[in-house]
């Protein structure tokens, strides 16, 4: 999985002992986030979590009836929104470690 890590225009931060401010703070953080969006994959998904410090709602995809089970495109179309939430899941999960 191919993450970019060079983000421009991003400095080091100073502590508010050493003369930080919360606007570079926010400026720092910024960049990171529209970093992320950008140039990793599902970049919305972790650019929300590095903004709000949580993760973003994910809902699977609801279960099929017994009757929908039984429909072979209906059941198709769910394995695929399964697959996609699975793979949305871990990336994020990878994201943030790679974070």
């Amino acid at each position: 999985m191919g993450r970019s890590d060079e983000i421009m225009g991003l400095q080091k931060l100073k502590s508010p002992e050493e003369g930080g401010v919360k606007k570079e703070y926010d400026d720092f953080m910024e960049k990171i986030e529209n970093h992320v969006a950008i140039k990793w994959p599902q970049g919305s998904d972790i650019a929300y979590f590095v903004k709000n410090g949580e993760d973003p709602d994910m809902d699977p995809p609801a279960d099929l009836t017994e009757d929908e089970q039984k429909q072979m495109l209906k059941m198709r179309r769910w394995e695929i929104r399964a697959a996609n939430f699975f793979q949305r899941e871990s990336t994020l999960c990878e994201n943030k470690k790679a974070l």
